[in-house]
């Protein structure tokens, strides 16, 4: 009984031991705070989340687009991210605002050319019809902040609509126009 006892103490001296040496198993550090995301444990619910944001920001670019259309500028601007204000100062050929380069319907661009444009077709696209959330063999960036809707346009690229999140609210957000793009 004695030996047993001394095995038993034994054991229970490397086991004790064992666990104060090094672990075996060393586990990563935690992804950056930046890199982190909300996950749903519920099944589908994140599937759910993203369709949810397409149809809103989607639906936020088709009331962009017909604000756009029927010259309410002063509305449109409210539906714009501050960048996109930014940008409208910046290519303005006169008076620098956004709402002068939407009621005049011209961009000033860095050679110092000025283009008259339509700002539907510049911010949006002229035909707005056929809205996609994907495209085949185009890159997305999208979040939870950001989406990117597709719109088709018979016979030319399609054009890259992009809509963040800014306020609570989708808005569109474009920095950038191509004279191509004209």
């Amino acid at each position: 009984m004695r030996t047993s006892m001394v095995a038993a103490w034994c054991v229970c001296g490397a086991v004790v031991w064992s666990g104060c040496q090094d672990n075996l198993y060393v586990l990563p550090d935690p992804p950056a705070e930046s890199e982190r995301r909300a996950v749903s444990l519920i099944p589908g619910e994140d599937q759910r989340l993203r369709e949810k944001d397409y149809i809103d920001a989607r639906a936020a670019a088709l009331k962009l687009y017909q604000l756009l259309s029927t010259k309410r500028f002063e509305e449109a601007i409210g539906a714009m991210s501050q960048e996109t204000k930014d940008f409208l100062v910046f290519v303005s050929p006169g008076e620098r605002s956004a709402l002068t380069t939407l009621e005049e319907g011209k961009m000033k661009f860095p050679d110092g050319k000025i283009i008259s444009v339509d700002p539907v077709e510049v911010l949006l696209s002229a035909d707005m019809s056929d809205l996609k959330d994907e495209v085949a063999g185009e890159e997305e960036q999208e979040g939870t902040r950001r989406k990117e809707i597709w719109a088709m346009r018979d016979g030319k690229k399609p054009r890259k609509i992009v809509m963040i999140k800014e306020g609570g609210k989708w808005v569109l957000h474009r920095t950038n126009v191509k004279v191509e793009d004209l």
